[in-house]
């Protein structure tokens, strides 16, 4: 992934049923993609238009939502993925405005 391209970046663990995979997250014009650590699962690659919404969670402990820095993005086939991100305002801005352009 060459730097130029990308838009936006950081830390980011996806969250499956039974794990967190840690890695970083990408924002690019066409798509975001999840790039995992070495000795970890596959690469993510979620293309913008695929996309069929995304909003920001809470992580929850003991059951109670305390922490603001979750993006959970559902694509249109129904998948869901859940992103652990730091500054998670930033990123669903990002991610909001870049749908916006691609829809003018």
């Amino acid at each position: 992934m060459t730097e130029r391209e990308v838009l936006y970046k950081g830390l980011a663990n996806v969250k499956t049923k039974s794990k967190a995979a840690p890695g970083k997250l990408y924002l690019t014009s066409e798509s975001i993609v999840h790039q995992p650590n070495e000795a970890f699962d596959d690469k993510i690659e979620i293309k913008l238009e695929e996309i069929a919404r995304f909003s920001g969670k809470k992580t929850k402990f003991f059951g109670l939502a305390v922490l603001a820095n979750l993006i959970e993005i559902e694509l249109n086939d129904g998948t869901v993925y859940q992103f652990v991100v730091n500054r998670q305002k930033k990123w669903l801005g990002t991610i909001s405005k870049q749908l916006g352009e691609r829809s003018k």
